[in-house]
């Protein structure tokens, strides 16, 4: 049978092609789900910026100031749609798409269609659970999915020109550089791999070229710390408070580890639709969710293999060692750390089902099983792997609708820009949402009710926030939730109402 062979320009149209088709199915999914107030607050930063005050000057921070992951999509988003829900929307799509895009990078050269069919089929169609789980962080997992394909380029000589080393080494230190300015969440993601990788190859009494790891190495450490450097001009330059969890640097107790197990595990298998919990045994859905479940612990055992081996001195894939020992440091730091609350901690790894179809992938083609015979020699694994592709499109199609979902907030917006109240106070998971929703002509600031120095009031939270909106001598209302989030209460607002908010 001939060979169908595309010239490389069809190549790259088709997947473009591909790709912006992914991109509107990840707008159309993030219009179903409500909109958070961490992205509203990015997106009124990034309005911020376009408005002339590029170093956020008077604003209060996270514990990260996403200068180069997150931000830069807003500011585009923002240009485009001003400050509303569809900027977020699109802000958030491109996210994710730009994981699937890097994720795509790290696939083994040729790539071989059926193991982009598998490949597609695992990330593609991320369920509504995955996208709720992607709404912080992103931007940093787009940078270290990047910052994987530079090191992909430079560790697999035989697809890189020696002249173009310089280049991707300079954009690998650039990445590090702009990823620990932005969200520390790299160092675990992508730095400590790589440094404990390279220092057993420095350190390994095998005779093998160390020169390589040892330039990696120093590039490493001179990135981060240029990345800290420029974290501080930043808040130098503006003036921009950056808060700090100190109640995450301490470690988890004894009795919270096993939850915090439960928690991770249970948001994984929701991410990657491999939960069976409450699925009937004899059901369509079941096979949907069990095949994706062999796939993954598939991918489990590949990490674990890797570990040994990394662990033994072993050589093996080293992108698919590096991108195993990621997984494996991101995970023991956040089952260590009090990071994971509830389902959502799952914001903090949302990208673990790209980085696990990225090691099956590779792992596949490492021993060639797509060739390998079955069924008496009548059939190839390749056969299998396709039929796997297929059944797991069909079981992650949904109906997408083209309406947005309309959320508390809107109808919240909506209300009160009839009854002409335009400057008030909420807590946090109401503010910045409300004013996005009500495309920047609200503006409800976020405030707190909890003690502080003894004294219980209602304060100005600032998180997320900008020190002059409280300020504001024309705010006269406060949206109490059903909630109470950090005790915003109606009784609470009462009694503390015009004495320090």
């Amino acid at each position: 049978m001939q060979r169908i062979l595309l010239s490389s320009t069809l190549k790259i149209i088709l997947l473009a092609t591909l790709f912006g088709l992914i991109g509107v199915v990840l707008f159309l999914g993030y219009a179903q789900i409500a909109m958070n107030s961490d992205f509203a607050s990015l997106l009124l930063e990034a309005d911020e910026i376009l408005h002339g005050n590029p170093f956020l000057k008077g604003w209060n921070l996270t514990g990260a100031t996403f200068i180069f992951s997150e931000i830069p999509y807003y500011i585009v988003a923002n240009l485009i749609f001003g400050v509303s829900t569809k900027a977020y929307l699109l802000a958030s799509a491109t996210m994710y798409l730009g994981m699937i895009i890097f994720g795509f990078l790290l696939l083994p050269n040729p790539r071989k269609w059926h193991h982009m069919l598998l490949y597609f089929a695992m990330t593609a169609l991320p369920p509504v659970f995955q996208l709720q789980s992607a709404r912080a962080h992103v931007g940093i997992f787009v940078i270290s999915l990047a910052a994987f394909w530079c090191l992909k380029r430079l560790i697999e000589p035989q697809y890189l020109p020696s002249e173009k080393r310089t280049l991707f080494t300079s954009l690998y230190a650039l990445l590090i550089a702009a990823g620990t300015a932005s969200d520390s969440f790299i160092l675990p993601i992508v730095i400590v791999p790589v440094v404990l990788y390279s220092l057993r190859e420095i350190l390994s009494n095998q005779n093998h070229p160390k020169k390589p790891w040892i330039r990696l190495l120093l590039v490493s450490v001179a990135a981060v710390i240029t990345g800290i450097l420029l974290e501080r001009a930043f808040l130098a330059l503006g003036g921009a408070e950056l808060n700090s969890r100190t109640e995450l640097t301490k470690f988890n107790s004894i009795d919270s580890l096993f939850a915090s197990v439960l928690l991770f595990v249970k948001s994984f298998l929701k991410m990657s639709v491999a939960d069976l919990s409450g699925t009937k045994v004899f059901s369509v859905q079941t096979v949907f969710i069990g095949l994706r479940l062999l796939v993954l612990l598939y991918g489990f055992w590949i990490v674990f293999r890797m570990i040994i081996a990394f662990f033994q001195g072993k050589k093996d894939d080293t992108l698919s060692t590096l991108l195993s020992l990621s997984i494996a440091v991101l995970t023991i730091f956040l089952l260590l750390v009090p990071f994971l609350f509830s389902e959502q901690g799952g914001r903090y790894y949302a990208h673990f089902p790209i980085a696990f179809t990225v090691l099956i992938i590779r792992r596949l083609t490492r021993t060639n099983l797509a060739n390998h015979r079955m069924a008496g020699g009548r059939y190839s694994f390749r056969s299998l792997i396709v039929l796997t592709a297929v059944i797991l499109i069909a079981g992650g199609i949904r109906p997408l609708k083209l309406n947005r979902i309309v959320t508390p907030q809107d109808r919240l917006a909506t209300w009160l820009l009839e009854h002409n109240l335009t400057d008030g106070y909420a807590d946090f998971w109401q503010a910045n949402h409300t004013t996005v929703a009500s495309n920047n002509r609200l503006r409800v600031s976020a405030i707190n009710c909890l003690e502080q120095d003894g004294i219980a009031g209602a304060y100005p939270y600032y998180w997320f926030s900008k020190t002059e909106w409280y300020n504001n001598l024309r705010s006269n209302f406060v949206i109490v939730a059903d909630d109470d989030y950090q005790d915003v209460t109606v009784d609470n607002i009462i009694r503390y109402a015009g004495s320090t908010a």
